[in-house]
């Protein structure tokens, strides 16, 4: 296991989840399926290129997927109820509507990192 890495980048990961996360739930899941799809981006990265990430018996990609979402919810959770809201900047709803630069930005890493997800699950299937 990759202490380090875990021991920084996940941390890193629920700080800016935490202070930058909108107030609403049904806009923090796209802001939250963004961090998880770059964050699975970078384990494929690790395992396919270092030898940094191995899985072993009986875990998978969608055993990773399955608990990035149950941390940083977890986390996101937990961070609403220590963090005062004035030490929090939530992205403004209005950023991550139609036609927004944060629309744009949310659709473009989603939709390359299924492509990409697909081409690599399509890739070692048995």
């Amino acid at each position: 296991m990759p202490i380090l890495a875990i021991s920084t980048a996940f941390p890193f990961l629920v700080l800016i989840g935490v202070r930058y996360c909108p107030k609403a739930w049904p806009w923090k899941i796209p802001f939250y399926w963004v961090i998880v799809h770059l964050g699975l981006a970078a384990e494929s990265y690790a395992i396919e290129q270092t030898n940094l990430i191995r899985y072993e018996y009986q875990w998978n990609f969608w055993d990773s997927y399955t608990w990035w979402w149950i941390y940083l919810l977890l986390f996101e959770w937990i961070g609403g109820l220590l963090i005062p809201p004035h030490n929090r900047k939530p992205i403004p709803i209005k950023t991550l509507r139609y036609g927004r630069l944060g629309w744009a930005l949310v659709h473009f890493i989603l939709i390359v990192t299924i492509f990409m997800f697909g081409y690599l699950l399509g890739r070692y299937a048995p």
